[in-house]
């Protein structure tokens, strides 16, 4: 039996994150700049977004007592 092996998810190297990192403080700002502005569910969700996989704001560290891998899990 084959065992894949673990890899750590890097959101920030996938392209949409770095399409939201380089346009969502412009985007908020046009959007304010005509008066709406953007629900804070929404400046919320994009902010926990860019957040996932982020080492920097939370992981667990396990450990497989059967196969001996020792990895850390960013927060999602």
């Amino acid at each position: 039996m084959s065992v894949a092996a673990y890899r750590r998810r890097e959101p920030s190297k996938e392209v949409v994150h770095r399409v939201i990192t380089a346009n969502l403080r412009t985007f908020i700002e046009l959007a304010e700049r005509r008066g709406r502005g953007l629900p804070t569910y929404v400046k919320r969700d994009f902010g926990s977004f860019l957040d996932c996989g982020d080492l920097t704001k939370g992981f667990a560290r396990v450990h497989c007592p059967k196969c001996s891998l020792d990895a850390v899990v960013a927060f999602s």
